[in-house]
């Protein structure tokens, strides 16, 4: 018998061996009948009269009287054989439930298709509104509730979106679940549905003031001064060109541009800056006393440093035996003379590296040796060493003089390509890049735009400087910004005052060689609740958010409603939810948005949240009480319709931990028995997951190794009773997707992609709960794809000098449903 009471169910057959397309043609053929269905039920002088209003016959499965005193419950049950009501009306008497009268009792009828029809019971009709009847008059209410037509029905509904939380004015966002469990620290939620209306800005730059203006940005200035300014420049090995204004210094052109920064004092300096593809961009400073404005230059040894004089010595002479060969036939072994002289200098000179280093004189290059350190190379001495060898018995120079022998006296000059110690490096766009300048040092800018525009700025680096500001922004409304379908901030603007995004809760590049922009999405009739989270529950079909006192804090989106249909003209006051017996500890929930005045054909929605068995209202003034569990709405069979929902995510800074993507469906049951809560499910779900980490690298790396293929999609029935999560049950996991991965080189960038895509799989589970007569059971049948992010893990002996990871996962639900029985 399906004595369970299930919302919004549209399908039919409880056989999972059924074919699917089947079963869900039937469930809408099912759904119809079921619409159409309209007893009449009436209590006149102890008298039942069932009459049926629509065409075709409707099967009774049960009767009920319920004493609205003892709750005491009397029923005929036809759960062997359904009672039909055709065109002939039927009557009943009280002895048929076992029962001497219908006064004070609630008489009701459930049909097989889940409908339950209320009588109206004109015997208790003269009592309505006595305030010493029964419940101070509330229970006869419910004469006057369907005396009017109003005969309650459940609706069900899906929604499909994100959930937004987090503290202040930045935070998370997930997949939009009917339970989402948040930190205790939230202070605000926020429930974007897909069909949510939205407010779309460009933000040209950031780094950047503006004030909000009926739906546009207008530009303020800059959120802190540019301190970067040169006092010299030079370009060696090209035609390139810098400029400086106000917000910085551009450098275009080619070759290597050369500035010579004016005193930076002793700060942290942040630099931000656009580098196009194929160019780079230094930060350096001086090593030792070498100004790279005035230092020579030379296309093929790059900076003469230094100009030294060169030594004479004989550095050894003497004989040894070796074998001779003369250029005519025979061989001798004797003694062979030899000499060996050196040019050498002394330079003590600091240079940046061994291999940017040379020392040449009268075109001979001279072999350096010295002391390397940490951030430089120290060249000693230099020398340059010649000699021959003779064999006396045929006078035949073996070797030497070697040539070309440079005179006494001669000039070495010493050239370094870099002659300076490297401080940051960049061949992409940068963020919020740091360093620790000191007053007195100098300090240079070296750019190779290689055809394109380089630009960056510097600005004294404090932690609460904005990276965005937008002044006048309307207060409490959701965002997101979004650049290349991505999401890299999203929140609630603050109660008061601007919104004020730092860097660190921005997470944007600009595509390499462009500047950073972004899109704000601005969600303004989005619900939201800002404050100390508890239980936070949004009902959309009224447009409203809901804060309930609880220990533990979560985001509930009300899916069932009873919906009450008016007739006539009626003003609601009092509207309230409580607990009844079960509940009694939550007290009573204020609805007061529900009160009002309703016209004929009105209809008022009412939400049902768990753990709250009773609607309270006061009609035209009279009280009224309705039992959920009293209000049936369809069969126990809910049917999903497709849906699909993708969250993205990136870093500019690090690597994903993983990419997660959720979407469900929602079924709701209201027990009326103690036992078990049977029930079936079936859904046929699919999702794809990619992930990209691209990592620029302080040198040219090797090939990066291959991705390993893993992370599953899986299929999951989260079974809430009253509220509380009482099972989750894995229906199905794949870890053998279509797997598809890259690694690529290019220049010193690793670029590694891992793309997993599920194709559509049919999943079927059963549960069984334990239940008692109020117990609110709720089911969310939900796919969800996993995936981890890329592990970072550079080539021994690399160091990681940027990243920038992306993800995307998107879950789907093709069909499913939950069939419940006991």
């Amino acid at each position: 018998m399906a004595s369970i009471l299930a919302l919004n169910a549209i399908a039919t057959t409880s056989s999972n061996q059924m074919n699917y397309s089947l079963s869900a043609q039937q469930a809408m053929q099912m759904e119809n009948t079921k619409n159409q269905e309209n007893l009449g039920l009436v209590v006149r002088n102890d008298i039942l009269n069932v009459q049926n209003n629509a065409l075709n016959p409707v099967n009774i499965l049960e009767l009920r009287s319920i004493d609205k005193i003892t709750n005491t419950l009397n029923k005929i049950s036809y759960s062997e054989s359904s009672l039909v009501i055709s065109s002939v009306d039927k009557q009943f008497t009280p002895t048929d439930f076992t029962e001497s009268t219908f006064s004070g009792k609630e008489i009701m009828a459930i049909t097989e298709l889940g409908n339950v029809f209320t009588a109206v019971n004109f015997d208790d009709l003269a009592f309505i509104g006595v305030e010493n009847g029964t419940e101070n008059g509330k229970g006869n209410g419910i004469a006057l509730l369907n005396g009017m037509g109003l005969n309650s029905r459940i609706t069900q509904l899906d929604y499909f979106g994100k959930i937004l939380h987090g503290q202040g004015i930045v935070g998370s966002q997930n997949s939009l679940k009917p339970y989402t469990v948040v930190s205790s620290t939230s202070n605000y939620a926020a429930e974007l549905l897909n069909t949510d209306s939205k407010i779309i800005i460009q933000i040209p730059e950031f780094n950047t003031e503006y004030q909000y203006d009926d739906g546009n940005l207008q530009l303020i200035g800059d959120t802190a001064p540019n301190i970067l300014s040169y006092s010299q420049s030079r370009t060696v090995m090209g035609n390139g060109i810098s400029t400086q204004l106000s917000s910085g210094i551009t450098f275009f052109g080619t070759g290597q541009i050369i500035v010579k920064l004016n005193d930076l004092g002793t700060q942290t300096l942040r630099l931000d800056g656009i580098v196009p593809s194929g160019a780079k961009l230094r930060f350096v400073e001086n090593l030792g006393t070498h100004d790279l404005m005035t230092i020579p230059y030379d296309d093929t040894y790059g900076f003469n440093i230094e100009t030294g004089s060169v030594y004479f010595s004989q550095d050894a002479y003497g004989t040894y035996s070796k074998s001779c060969t003369p250029p005519y036939p025979g061989a001798y072994v004797s003694p062979i003379s030899y000499g060996v002289y050196r040019f050498s200098d002394s330079p003590n000179l600091d240079i940046s590296s061994l291999s940017n280093f040379i020392a040449r004189a009268s075109g001979i290059n001279f072999t350096p040796f010295g002391t390397q350190n940490s951030d430089s190379y120290t060249v000693e001495s230099v020398n340059y060493s010649y000699g021959y060898s003779y064999c006396p018995q045929t006078g035949y120079v073996l070797s030497g003089p070697i040539t070309p022998t440079p005179a006494s006296g001669s000039k070495i000059l010493y050239y370094d390509k870099n002659p300076v110690i490297d401080l940051l490096t960049f061949t992409t766009n940068f963020i919020g890049n740091t360093i620790l300048t000191n007053i007195g040092k100098q300090y240079y800018l070296i750019a190779e735009p290689n055809g394109g525009t380089i630009t960056v700025t510097g600005i004294v680096h404090a932690p609460s400087i904005p990276y965005l500001k937008i002044t006048n922004i309307p207060p409490n409304i959701p965002y997101e910004i979004i650049k290349d379908e991505f999401v890299f901030a999203s929140g609630m603007t603050p109660e008061n005052g601007p919104l004020t995004l730092l860097l660190t809760d921005v997470d944007v590049k600009g595509t390499q060689g462009t500047a950073p922009t972004g899109t704000l999405y601005l969600y303004p009739d989005s619900l939201f609740y800002r404050g100390s989270l508890n239980t936070v529950v949004f009902d959309n079909v009224n447009g409203k958010t809901i804060h309930m006192p609880t220990v533990d804090d979560k985001i509930y989106v009300v899916h069932a409603y009873v919906q009450i249909p008016v007739t006539g003209s009626v003003t609601i006051t009092n509207t309230t939810l409580n607990g009844g017996t079960l509940g009694m500890s939550l007290g009573e929930l204020l609805l007061s948005y529900l009160n009002g005045n309703y016209e004929n054909g009105d209809l008022i929605k009412v939400p049902v949240i768990p753990g709250y068995l009773n609607i309270n209202m006061n009609i035209n003034g009279i009280p009224t009480i309705t039992m959920i569990s009293n209000v049936l709405g369809s069969t126990s069979i809910k049917v999903a319709n497709p849906a699909t929902q993708t969250i993205n995510d990136q870093d500019t800074d690090s690597a994903l931990a993983f990419i997660e993507s959720t979407t469900g469906i929602s079924a709701y049951v209201v027990s009326t028995v103690t036992g078990n809560l049977n029930a079936n499910f079936l859904a046929v779900i699919s999702g794809s997951s990619t992930l990209t980490n691209t990592v620029t690298l302080a040198t040219l790396p090797p090939l990066p190794p291959p991705v390993i293929r893993k992370d599953p999609l899986t299929g999951w029935i989260d079974i809430y009773k009253n509220g509380v999560l009482v099972q989750s049950i894995q229906l199905f996991f794949n870890d053998q997707p279509t797997f598809t991965s890259n690694n690529i080189v290019s220049g010193n960038s690793q670029i590694q992609t891992a793309a997993y895509s599920y194709s559509q799989t049919t999943i079927s589970g059963t549960s069984v709960t334990i239940v008692a007569p109020g117990d609110m059971i709720e089911y969310y049948l939900y796919a969800k794809v996993h995936a981890d992010g890329i592990p970072l893990i550079p080539p021994t002996g690399y160091v990681v000098s940027t990243v920038t990871s992306k993800g995307i996962a998107t879950a789907t639900i093709h069909s499913g449903s939950v069939i419940t029985s006991s």
